[in-house]
């Protein structure tokens, strides 16, 4: 089967809605085609097929149309009422692609959506830049390609899923960041009052961990109970599980949400900064600060990876720090946590 197209994008005029797309440059195997700017007909590329659904995710996609090899652009018309979103998949002789990227009527970001249309992630316009290129060439863009799995739905764990970027859809690129937070959104499921495939009723014990390399972590975010939803905001991609766990109903903050002790700022990506997660779930106003050990304010943790997190680049006023250990103090609204980090140089 081919990958996915690249490059969708999407325009609104009056009623007319118009779609363009670039051939992918490869199999979903990742072997790329003899010549990715032409596509053999039907082997590589035989037709694209274009869908639409009332929500990017958790909805029915419907077929709308469909174009032939070498044409890579759609028009629909919608009522002046209407909203819709879009994605295309490619055919060959072998099967059909999963879904590109979505995009909506009513413009804005993107949307990946998971095979299961359970789990998204949603990149606000202004972190889209990675994923567009100028050039008719897939390589010169990025994609993202989610993966479920099942082998994990044990005990408390109620979903797991990895989100994996590859450019052109052909080469993993492991180190590939969001520019800017996306929002990730898992869906789980509920039967008579349980949350399944658990025993537990409980939403609120709803929470996101995130596996950083050496272990999993605790990224919480925002129950909704109505769409029956966990959503967070997050610049990592890899792998994510929506457990069953004890969340309390206020700030709340602990050292499991330190995600390393050691900062090792050497540039090599590996420990080069301290991140710090916790509860918000009444969404307060939290700072961090680090002391050195006498006492005195060193400087101010930023906004970190994920919204519900602060991060720390062993700095102050923009220069580096001496290695040694520091103080960070963890504040929301009169609630205050402390622990120490050591910067080794």
């Amino acid at each position: 089967m081919p990958l996915a197209p690249m490059n969708f994008q999407l325009t609104r005029a009056g009623n007319s809605v118009t779609m363009t797309w670039v051939s992918p440059a490869g199999y979903q195997s990742r072997i790329p085609f003899n010549d990715r700017f032409s596509p053999s007909y039907p082997y590589e590329i035989k037709k694209y097929e274009v869908y639409r659904a009332t929500a990017p995710a958790d909805a029915e996609w419907a077929y709308v149309g469909e174009t032939s090899s070498d044409t890579l652009s759609w028009t629909d018309i919608l009522g002046a009422d209407e909203t819709f979103y879009y994605h295309t998949r490619a055919v060959n002789q072998a099967g059909i692609s999963i879904p590109s990227y979505a995009r909506a009527s009513s413009g804005g970001g993107l949307y990946f959506l998971a095979p299961d249309n359970k789990s998204i992630l949603q990149i606000a316009e202004d972190g889209t830049g990675d994923f567009f290129s100028a050039s008719a060439d897939p390589m010169d863009s990025y994609s993202i390609e989610i993966s479920t799995h099942a082998e994990d739905l044990t005990g408390r764990i109620v979903k797991s899923v990895e989100f994996s970027a590859y450019r052109g859809g052909l080469q993993p690129a492991s180190d590939f960041k969001l520019s800017k937070n996306g929002a990730l959104k898992l869906y789980y499921a509920k039967s008579g009052g349980v949350i399944s495939p658990s025993a537990d009723t409980d939403e609120k014990a709803l929470s996101m961990y995130f596996h950083n390399g050496a272990r999993w972590l605790q990224l919480y975010g925002d129950v909704n109970p109505v769409e029956h939803s966990v959503t967070l905001e997050t610049r990592l991609l890899g792998r994510y599980q929506l457990r069953l766990t004890e969340r309390g109903g206020s700030f709340s903050a602990d050292k499991a949400g330190l995600t390393n002790r050691l900062i090792t700022p050497n540039g090599d990506n590996k420990n080069d900064t301290m991140v710090f997660v916790f509860d918000n779930p009444q969404d307060k106003n939290v700072k961090g600060r680090i002391y050195d050990l006498r006492g005195a304010l060193v400087g101010s943790m930023k906004t970190g990876p994920v919204g519900n997190s602060l991060i720390w680049d062993a700095k102050a006023g923009g220069q580096p720090v001496p290695g040694g250990v520091y103080i960070y103090q963890i504040e929301a609204e009169g609630t205050v946590y402390n622990g120490t980090v050591a910067v080794i140089r």
